[in-house]
């Protein structure tokens, strides 16, 4: 028998498991086909709309950046995938106002269809408001973490504040 095998796969698309063959003893043309899917990524808000401005990277077992790169209006192609291989879809920088996803765990799969993974970041937004519900302006609000670092703060306006920074 005879094995097939991708040592490079072409830019954005896996590289494909191996295919074992055996030649056959007839006068005929045999063809042997090796197929190539695309693992696709989208930065999403919890409505599904693509976000902008997250640096997004995507880390082997061995805990190697295999391609990284900053979110768009469109999915992104992933680069450097081999099928049946296991990796770690990571938020490194969060877009502005979005709260940092926490890391996604993935598989590329065997089947030569195209695969899309999505990581979804979401919102915390605070008021500060009076008893009647309306919102006070002026106050100095912080936002801060459990080791006593301040993440983030502002002074309080007509409008809710997206609060940034957040894990």
């Amino acid at each position: 028998s005879i094995t097939l095998r991708e040592e490079i796969a072409p830019d954005g698309f896996v590289k494909a498991t191996d295919i074992t063959f055996t030649i056959q003893n007839t006068g005929d043309v045999q063809k042997v086909t090796m197929i190539d899917k695309v693992v696709k990524m989208s930065k999403v808000d919890v409505g599904g709309k693509e976000i902008e401005g997250a640096k997004i990277q995507v880390i082997d077992k061995d805990g190697n950046i295999v391609d990284e790169w900053t979110s768009t209006k469109e999915e992104h192609t992933i680069k450097n995938l081999i099928e049946n291989e296991t990796y770690i879809l990571h938020e490194e920088v969060s877009a502005e106002g979005y709260v940092k996803a926490t890391d996604i765990t993935f598989k590329v799969t065997e089947d030569k269809e195209t695969q899309h993974e999505k990581l979804i970041d979401k919102i915390v937004t605070m008021s500060k408001e009076d008893i009647s519900g309306k919102e006070i302006e002026g106050a100095k609000i912080q936002v801060i973490d459990k080791e006593g670092n301040i993440v983030d703060e502002w002074t309080s306006g007509k409008e809710k504040h997206n609060i940034k920074n957040l894990v």
